[in-house]
């Protein structure tokens, strides 16, 4: 595909963030042609920033979500999108300057002081960083999931924000509240499932 006319390009590696957030458009094929059977949505999640500010990310699995969409109907010309997750970890970081101490798999530099990593620890929602995978609900949404309990709903046509869903404390007990994964999960909290 040619790229982007808002700016977008494909990222030349793992590490290499890509900022623009791009509405559904048209993108060209430049080579081949799509075959006429090649129908429907592709939906992917993964890192999209890895630094703000002063603070760096260091692992590509803690990357800022991002969302990314390609539309198919037959030899029409496919459709594009791409967009940030706005997760309270997102919005934080947009809103400080700079990518906000959370809950992480490696590190960031600087790391977090003392008192970061507790409030990210003791203080923070659940961490909601969701960049594993997006789920298509039979109600007609994506949700898109991490390995904590979080489901995060987006517009299956403009990737928008739709609602975040966490358990409530007496949902589940400690340990399996803590512990349960779901990138994996069969059942959405609202009823609806995959």
């Amino acid at each position: 595909f040619a790229e982007s006319p808002d700016g977008w390009k494909v990222p030349k590696g793992l590490f290499e963030q890509n900022l623009v957030e791009v509405e559904p458009q048209q993108v060209k094929v430049v080579f081949g042609k799509l075959p006429g059977w090649l129908r429907g949505k592709l939906y992917r999640v993964g890192s999209g920033m890895f630094e703000k500010g002063n603070r760096k990310i260091i692992s590509v699995l803690d990357g800022l979500s991002k969302v990314h969409l390609w539309s198919f109907n037959g030899e029409a010309p496919p459709t594009f999108a791409t967009s940030f997750l706005k997760s309270s970890i997102y919005n934080r970081t947009m809103a400080a300057g700079e990518i906000v101490p959370f809950l992480h798999l490696h590190r960031m530099e600087p790391p977090p002081t003392i008192l970061e990593k507790l409030k990210a620890q003791f203080y923070d929602d659940r961490a909601d960083n969701n960049n594993i995978a997006p789920w298509k609900l039979t109600s007609g949404g994506i949700t898109i999931c991490n390995e904590s309990p979080v489901y995060i709903d987006v517009d299956s046509d403009t990737l928008n924000y739709q609602r975040k869903f966490v358990p409530k404390s007496s949902d589940y007990d400690w340990l399996v509240k803590e512990a349960f994964s779901a990138s994996h999960f069969a059942r959405h909290p609202s009823g609806d499932s995959i």
